[in-house]
Formats: C-alpha cells, sequence, structure tokens
C-alpha cells in the first residue's frame, strides 16, 4: 500500500525534492513495511530513505516518528492454533492505542483489510473495535490450504507504519495407520526364547501435526528400551512421519502378551490408532511362589487335585503316588488313582492344569505324598502337593487405610509415652509439684522427728537405745478362728498400705532388727510370728537437743 501525497504536506512538498542538492541516507529498522510516495525501493523491516537538500530535516523528522512508534509489539491471540478442517478460525491482533487500519493475509495469497462492519460469506471482523486497538478476524470454515502462518498488519492512529503479528496455524491432516515390525527372532518357528533380545520398529506416516507413539504390552505401558522418537518433515505440504525402535529381553511371562504401538493424532480412533502383535516365548516348567496344598477334600467321596504349571510349549504330567507313576490319561493297578490329560489354563496363556482324581477319598490318602513331574523340550520340573480335609484357612488380609491407622496410632502411643517420661523427669506440666514434694521428704532425721512431736505432744520422751531392750517373753495364747480371721484382715490392711517401720525377731539368736523409714509421720511395725510367740519392738521419737 501506499500513504495518500497530503500525508507530507506540511512537511515536505512531493515537488520539492527533485529540485533539491545534495544526498543523505537513513536506515531504520522497523516492525512492518512503511510505503513513501517518494518512489524509493522498499524492503521488508527495512526502508532505506534518500534525502536531498533542505527538505532532509522534514524526512528526518517523519522518520523518527516513524521508528518511535515501531516500539510497540503487536499482541497476537493465539500465537498457535490447531484445527480440523471445517472448524472456525479465530484470531486476535492488539495494539496499546486506536487503529486507523487492520489488514489480514493467509493462504493461498490472500488479503483482506478488515473495518469492525467487515463481514462476508468466508470471514467476518472479530475483536471490541479500532477505538481498542483490536485487529481479529473470524474464518468461518479451515480448509487445508489455510495450513500456515495467518498474518495481521496493524497501523495506528497518525502513524506510518504497519505493525505486523503472526499465528501459526495447523490445520490436522489424519496419518496413516501405525506400521509395527518385529526382527525375526531365532527359533524358525516364530517363537522366542526366554531371554532373547526383541527389537521393534513402529512409524507413522503423513501426518500433520506430527503424531507421538506409546508402546504396551498387555495392559503394561512401556518406558525402558525406547529410542528418541525420529520426525520427518515434508514441505510443501508440511507433512511428519515419526518413528520408533524398541529393545525388550522377553520374559516367560510375555507369552501370549499382545505388543502394541498407538499412535496419538487428533484425527485418529481407537480403531485406526493401534498396531497388535502377539508375543510367543518358549520356556521351561516353571517354580511354584508357593507351597502346593489342597484343602476342603471330604472322606467317602471323590477328590480331586488340580496343579497350575506355567510352560511353553504344553509338557507332558506324571503323578507319583508312593511306588507308583501315573500318566497323564491313565490310572494305578487299582483303579482309585487316576490323571486326566492336561488342559490349558483359562485366561493364562502358556498355563496347563493337570488333575489327580481319587475314588471314595480314605484317611490314609490325605497321609500320603503326591508327587507332580511337568516337563517340555526345555526342562523338567517336580511339584510336592499335599492335601487335606480341613477347610482351607483364610488369610487375614489388612487394607491400606487399616495399616495406615495402625502405624498412626502406634506413633502416637510412643509420642505420649516419651512426653510423659520427659515431664516426670523435668518436673513438667502434672508432674510440676512432685519435686518440691518429694524434696520436703528427704529431709534429715532430726527435722522429721521434730515435726512429729510438734505434731504429738502427747508422746512420751524415751531414749532411742531402750528400743533394742528385749522384752520378757510371755506366753502367746492360742488365736481362736475369729482372732485369725481379724489378723488375716489387719495384714491385708497393713500390706496395702507403705510402711513407716519394720522389725524383724529372731528369737533363738536373741537379735531385734528395727527399719526405720521417717518419710512417714506416722511410724508403723509389722510383727513376724514365729514358734506361736510374739515379740514387740515399740518405736518411740525423741525430740533432738
Amino acid at each position: 500500500m501506499s500513504f495518500p501525497q497530503r500525508r507530507l504536506e506540511g512537511v515536505c512538498r512531493w515537488k520539492d525534492i527533485g529540485r533539491q542538492t545534495g544526498l543523505a541516507r537513513l536506515e531504520g529498522d522497523i516492525l512492518g513495511n512503511v510505503c513513501l510516495p517518494l518512489g524509493l525501493p522498499v524492503y521488508r523491516n527495512r526502508i532505506p530513505i534518500y534525502i536531498k537538500g533542505s527538505c532532509g530535516s522534514h524526512l528526518k523528522r517523519l522518520l523518527a516518528e516513524v521508528l518511535s512508534a515501531a516500539g510497540d509489539v503487536v499482541s497476537v491471540t493465539p500465537k498457535e492454533q490447531t484445527v480440523r478442517e471445517g472448524d472456525p478460525i479465530q484470531m486476535l491482533c492488539k495494539l496499546p492505542q486506536p487503529l486507523e487500519f487492520c489488514r489480514i493475509s493467509y493462504l493461498p495469497s490472500t488479503s483482506v483489510i478488515l473495518t469492525p462492519n467487515k463481514k462476508d460469506d468466508r470471514l467476518s471482523y472479530f475483536g471490541e473495535g479500532f477505538e481498542k486497538g483490536h485487529c481479529g478476524v473470524l474464518i468461518y470454515s479451515a480448509k487445508d490450504s489455510h495450513n500456515g502462518n495467518i498474518t495481521c498488519s496493524l497501523t495506528a492512529v497518525g502513524a506510518l507504519g504497519e505493525k505486523s503479528g503472526t499465528m501459526k496455524l495447523t490445520v490436522a491432516k489424519r496419518p496413516s495407520k501405525p506400521e509395527l515390525m518385529i526382527a525375526r527372532p531365532e527359533n524358525p518357528d516364530g517363537n522366542f526364547n526366554e531371554n532373547e533380545i526383541l527389537n521393534a520398529f513402529c512409524i507413522v506416516k503423513n501426518g500433520r501435526p506430527a503424531a507421538n507413539i506409546t508402546w504396551y504390552i498387555g495392559d503394561e505401558k512401556l518406558t525402558d528400551g525406547l529410542s528418541t522418537i525420529l520426525v520427518e518433515q515434508y514441505e510443501p505440504q508440511d507433512l511428519h512421519t515419526v518413528s520408533q525402535n524398541l529393545t525388550r529381553r522377553v520374559q516367560a511371562s510375555d507369552n501370549g502378551k499382545q505388543l502394541r504401538c498407538v499412535a496419538g493424532h487428533p484425527l485418529l480412533n481407537d480403531n485406526t490408532n493401534t498396531t497388535i502383535q502377539t508375543i510367543s516365548v518358549k520356556f521351561a516348567p516353571k517354580d511354584q511362589s508357593q507351597p502346593l496344598e489342597r484343602f476342603g477334600l471330604v472322606e467317602g467321596e471323590e477328590g480331586k487335585i488340580l496343579v497350575t504349571v506355567m510352560a511353553n510349549p504344553k509338557p507332558d504330567f506324571m503323578w507319583v503316588i508312593g511306588e507308583d507313576r501315573i500318566y497323564e490319561g491313565d490310572q494305578d493297578a487299582s483303579g482309585r488313582f487316576r490323571v486326566l490329560r492336561g488342559t490349558p489354563s483359562e485366561n493364562i496363556p502358556g498355563s496347563w492344569d493337570s488333575v489327580l482324581v481319587i475314588d471314595q477319598l480314605m484317611k490314609e490318602d490325605v497321609e500320603r505324598n503326591y508327587q507332580l513331574v511337568a516337563k517340555n523340550s526345555l526342562g523338567e520340573k517336580s511339584y510336592s502337593v499335599s492335601i487335606s480335609t480341613s477347610p482351607e484357612p483364610r488369610m487375614f488380609e489388612l487394607g491400606a487405610p487399616a495399616i495406615v491407622g495402625i502405624v498412626v496410632a502406634v506413633l502416637v502411643i510412643l509420642t505420649a509415652a516419651a512426653l510423659l517420661v520427659f515431664a516426670r523427669a523435668k518436673g513438667r506440666w502434672c508432674f510440676a509439684g512432685a519435686t518440691a514434694h518429694f524434696a520436703g521428704e528427704s529431709s534429715d532425721t532430726e527435722s522429721a522427728d521434730h515435726h512429729h512431736h510438734a505434731s504429738n505432744p502427747k508422746i512420751k520422751k524415751t531414749p532411742f537405745t531402750s528400743v533394742f531392750k528385749k522384752k520378757a517373753k510371755e506366753p502367746t495364747p492360742e488365736p481362736s478362728p475369729e482372732g485369725e480371721q481379724e489378723a488375716a484382715e489387719e495384714d491385708r490392711e497393713e500390706d496395702s498400705k507403705d510402711e513407716a517401720g519394720r522389725v524383724m525377731l529372731n528369737p533363738d539368736e536373741g537379735v531385734v532388727y528395727a527399719e526405720l523409714d521417717l518419710t512417714v509421720a506416722t511410724p508403723r511395725v509389722q510383727v513376724k510370728p514365729e514358734d506361736e510367740k510374739t515379740e514387740y519392738a515399740e518405736i518411740i521419737h525423741t525430740k533432738g537437743k
């Protein structure tokens, strides 16, 4: 576009430029193309301007205004957008000042001048008006030809230059269905051996945007052994092809599972985004993780012992009962034991069931030793089986909430116990008065005696040495049943209380031993009878001098 000549009037008349002498050149980097009616070449984002004579000062000022206005950047929402064919396209460009001009350009080679009242059968103006600085477009239906950049060009009021913003538009194109290829295994029959390396390759071609690839084996999502996704882009259609390699050491548990390559793309659904191949793995019979015990058999009735063995290919089964060996489909000489032919286990690829049938189970059958031998071309394994007429024990199972509750309860109890020990040791909280109480109890003997006599003025003063004088022995009357009962009750009462003192007498040696505990105000004496005679010791406190 070009500005009308009147924009230069008052600054530098068009006819004056050609008559001036002298030459000066200015270059300015701006964010848009500015066209001046000088008949000069204009390049993208760079404008060479040749100025002659006295008119140069006016053009310099004009260029300075253009470059100053170029500091405002166009805000574009959104910066990128992905749509399907037929979806609407919406784009909004904004400047912080009112607009005088708004233009939208998009492929193929379309440029549209927009005004707030612009509306036709293909598109319409979008935004809150030029006074808010809004220049936006709403294209009603996306086409594959619209894929690419959409550019908005804005001219602010009073400015001579345009400012531009760009949104990257991707019109989605459905890629091909994933192609999954697995390198041929070592075995000519197409089966992998256990621990053999599996190499797989998945490719998704010609999508827009580029698809992503996810691998699964069975229901397990694979994250190990994956190479970096390779993306190849093809112009001018802007199509993308992606591919990825998988390396995995196969396990016996992989046998019979489906290896899946899943492509993620807006235009792919569950029927077109996945390619599957089933993996077959050969392995010898596997060990059992738990002891083989069969419960709930009933004496006098037919008993069936079922054992499931994992192996591929199918193993041959043989049951050993004592000295008898019974192959599948056969029975022992008595006809009471027979072995059914092995059959595939339901829902477990590579697993086989072998059943031993016992006719009219007897008590001694429960005490027998049973052994199952499974053998295929890759190995052999023996399994010891025990049977019982008892019901199968139920395992007590705790769910996650119960386990968490138990752990929390234990932690609370341990914390409470630790706090109690700490409080008692430091005399804190409810134990705050205990320290002073214990200190008061540890007073010396004289202090205790003094307080005792002060509160008991009637006690006779007697030398303490008189306590150790042995009194004359007096005959003890025969205790009556009522007396024995009263004595027993008194003993129980005395035992339930803290002892203030003990006196132990030994009549044979004539020794009286007394223990004093002055921490209790009222001392008590416990007398132990011996040889149906009793000697008493009396403790009398004397006031210290």
